[in-house]
């Protein structure tokens, strides 16, 4: 039962404050020295890219932009770390341009590319050294340097190589002399390529012999280009010698078997053709007899040997193509036109039965067949003879038929006869006006007449009356109000025979006055005949007192529809039950019960009519809205999940109060923290009928939804007992949690993938880690936590 004591005491100290210095920016193939302070000793990391990693200040020489971690150790032991960044901008990528090639005398542009300014060298044969561009006039093959500087100030050198080559020797050959409209082959040389100009005149302008034709003196110029694109030029001139001015004579016109002699002038020397209807074709004046019309071509040279031509017309007219017209047939008593054309004056015979015998047109009235001849002389002189026979045929004998009667609005079948085709009028009132036997319908008595016509086209006419008798004007009275169970007498007047129809209702239908007792509204139609059994009708309505209403409907609780009375007008009106009517005395009430409900009306009119009627308005049943939701907390806000427990609801509509809506039967959504929040769910069942259910909630800031506990110490020996070094966060934080661990030496042994918050003291390919202390870094959502922890095994 002794009992003694003693005390041991845990001294913790502060981490030292340890400092990476200031981030640098260096240009690629540039190096920095870096300078940590706060600490006994450093360990930086990377290390393939410093100088020394255990000193405070190492030399860095990155290839690309690097973050160097550097952990520090005081002289306590105890750890920390900073880091700090080195960016290594590359160097421009500098273009001088391609290399190229001038002709001697010529100017290039030069076009540097990948930096802001530049410096060109060397500075003979240059516009400007210091800009992109310069323009480049050198005489001899040169190399030209440019030095380009970036917005980081580094550079970069590359250069050009500009080839000069000199021009050719080009010879456009010796002049020459061609007549107007010929064409000599001029020869270029002392380059591959060549251009001819002007162009005019020239076969080709682009090769080295072209085919020259100008039509004046011309200078030509050729352009030789050789195989370094380089060019010079030469000039040939052709000289024209314009053709002599031939004279063919003056055109000709002659008749068949006359002749013409020709007369040319205007050359040494001359050639005519065609030969075949010449007296001598190698003199200037030959003899032409052609027996139709020639154009004769003379070729003429003069004294230096050029040559050209004309041409002259000889005209030969032949006998004029006189035409009396084709063969005629006329009915007796008619007159036909005669037409002679192919002649300029005309003479006819016989002289009987013609209007004028010296035109081209006379009227022929022959009462007998005759064959006319005609006789017509053209302008030149000439004369020929044509015929033409003039046949005379009687006309058809044409009967109309007998006059008929009708009654207005009927019809009467005509019926002509004694010819083959047949044209009625007027036209009016007949169903076809070009047949023999067609339906005539005339408004009023009307005299048709019928032109026959027979297979010689010999017409002739005859008449005949069609009588129209008018209708009965029958008249049935004004229409007539009765009550349901009433009778109406009615009375029709203007013809001597009449038929009710309906018949049904009716007393007597084949009287003028029978009584009438309908049970419903009915038209009655009365058919009337007089003493020319021409008929007419007329009608009159016996209006029966009868209502009906809207058709049965059906509605959603607390929704209102208009009732309606269609039928017959009154002027009383009593809807039964009341309840849930705006107003039980009108036609139209808006109805809105509260359960289904047969509502009856009664409406009588000034006479004392009365008739009843009904419509059952029906209620839906409601769906039930309701949900069940849960916060769960998440990165970008708490993340809701609504879970729908209404009845009978096919559509759904989730409505959050931040604007947006959604149509899902179970959502969710999430609402920012610090905030309360609101969501209305709408439910809407087969019948169209909605109802809501909303509910209000507050989301809390970030913070309050999660504690963050980071123990200092594992065992990572299997033993099932601290074996992981584990950071815990509710809900779906997880999304957003960055997780390292790094030894003492700054090297990344665990980070975190996905919702992997669990470090099992091993590195990344799974080596277990020594026993030490070790620095985490955690970032939750951008708030940021690190410390230190110790590992045993």
């Amino acid at each position: 039962g002794c009992i003694n004591a003693d005390t041991v005491e845990i001294t913790v100290n502060d981490l030292p404050v340890v400092s990476a210095g200031l981030n640098d920016t260096i240009c690629l193939g540039d190096v920095s020295q870096l300078q940590a302070s706060g600490a006994v000793s450093y360990v930086w990391s990377p290390a393939d890219s410093l100088s020394d990693v255990n000193i405070d200040n190492p030399i860095a020489d990155p290839s690309v932009t690097i973050d160097y971690i550097v952990i520090g150790t005081d002289a306590n032991l105890c750890v920390n770390s900073d880091t700090v960044r080195v960016v290594v901008n590359t160097l421009p990528i500098l273009d001088a341009g391609i290399n190229d090639t001038i002709c001697i005398g010529d100017t290039i542009q030069l076009l540097a590319t990948g930096a802001v300014d530049y410096v060109w060298s060397p500075t003979l044969d240059l516009s400007d050294l210091t800009i992109a561009n310069p323009d480049a006039f050198n005489t001899a093959t040169t190399t030209f340097y440019v030095t380009g500087t970036d917005a980081n100030d580094c550079s970069n050198l590359d250069s050009v190589e500009v080839f000069v080559n000199l021009l050719p020797v080009v010879s456009a050959g010796n002049d020459v002399s061609i007549c107007l409209n010929d064409d000599t082959q001029l020869q270029a040389t002392g380059a591959d390529s060549y251009v001819w100009s002007p162009a005019i005149g020239l076969s080709d302008a682009t090769i080295d012999n072209p085919i020259a034709s100008p039509a004046v003196t011309t200078e030509y110029v050729v352009v030789g280009t050789d195989v370094n694109n380089c060019s010079n030029s030469d000039t040939v001139e052709v000289t024209i010698f314009n053709l002599p001015i031939l004279n063919a004579g003056i055109n000709d016109t002659i008749c068949v078997g006359d002749v013409s002699q020709l007369q040319a002038s205007g050359a040494v020397s001359y050639v005519w053709s065609p030969a075949d209807s010449l007296s001598d074709v190698n003199i200037d004046n030959p003899i032409a007899d052609p027996s139709a019309t020639t154009d004769y071509i003379v070729t003429g040279t003069d004294g230096n040997l050029c040559v050209n031509t004309d041409t002259v017309r000889i005209v030969v007219n032949a006998l004029p193509l006189v035409d009396a017209g084709n063969n005629e047939v006329i009915c007796i008593g008619d007159t036909i036109p005669l037409l002679a054309t192919g002649a300029v004056d005309y003479v006819w015979s016989p002289t009987l039965d013609l209007s004028d015998l010296t035109i081209a047109n006379p009227d022929a009235f022959n009462t007998a067949t005759t064959t006319f001849y005609v006789t017509g002389t053209d302008a030149n002189g000439c004369v020929n003879v044509d015929s033409i026979e003039v046949t005379v045929n009687l006309l058809p004998v044409v009967s109309a038929g007998n006059d008929v009667q009708i009654c207005i609005g009927d019809s009467a079948q005509l019926q002509a006869s004694g010819a083959d085709d047949y044209v009625w009028s007027p036209t009016l009132g007949l169903s076809n006006a070009n047949i023999s036997n067609p339906m005539a319908s005339p408004g009023d008595t009307t005299s048709y007449v019928v032109i026959g016509t027979d297979n010689n086209n010999c017409i002739n006419s005859d008449t005949v009356i069609v009588i129209v008798n008018p209708l009965p004007t029958v008249d049935a009275g004004n229409d007539v109000d009765i009550c349901i169970g009433g009778s109406a007498n009615l009375n029709v007047i203007g013809a001597q025979n009449y038929t009710w129809s309906p018949a049904i209702s009716l007393d007597n239908n084949v009287i003028a006055n029978p009584i009438a007792s309908p049970d419903s509204t009915t038209l009655y139609l009365v058919v009337g005949i007089d003493s020319n059994s021409c008929v007419n009708s007329d009608s009159v309505v016996v209006n029966v007192f009868r209502i009906q209403t809207s058709p049965d409907t059906a509605v959603c609780p607390g929704e209102t529809v208009q009732l309606e009375v269609f039928g017959s007008d009154g002027n009383n009106y009593n809807w039964t039950p009341f309840t849930g009517l705006s107003d039980a005395t009108i036609a139209n009430p808006l109805a809105t019960p509260s359960a289904t409900t047969t509502y009856f009306v009664t409406v009588s009119n000034i006479a004392g009519c009365v008739d009843q009627d009904s419509v059952i308005v029906s209620i839906f049943s409601e769906p039930t809205a309701s949900f069940d939701y849960e916060i769960i907390p998440a990165c970008e806000g708490v993340f809701v999940e609504f879970t729908n427990t209404s009845i009978d609801g096919i559509s759904f509509l989730w409505d959050f109060n931040d604007g947006t809506t959604d149509t899902e039967e179970n959502t969710s959504h999430t609402f920012p923290y610090g905030n309360s929040f609101s969501t209305t769910l709408t439910v809407t069942n087969a019948e169209g009928c909605p109802t809501t259910a909303t509910t209000t909630d507050n989301a809390l800031t970030f913070d309050d939804y999660y504690q963050v506990y980071i123990p200092n110490v594992f065992t990572p020996n299997g033993d099932n007992q601290n074996d992981y070094f584990k950071i815990e966060v509710p809900g779906r934080i997880y999304e957003c949690v960055d997780f390292q661990i790094f030894n003492r030496w700054g090297q990344l042994m665990f980070k975190s993938t996905g919702n992997n918050l669990l470090w099992d003291g091993r590195t990344s390919v799974g080596e277990e880690c020594t026993n030490g202390t070790y620095m985490y870094i955690l970032d939750i959502n951008g708030k940021k936590y690190s410390g230190s922890l110790t590992l045993f095994r």
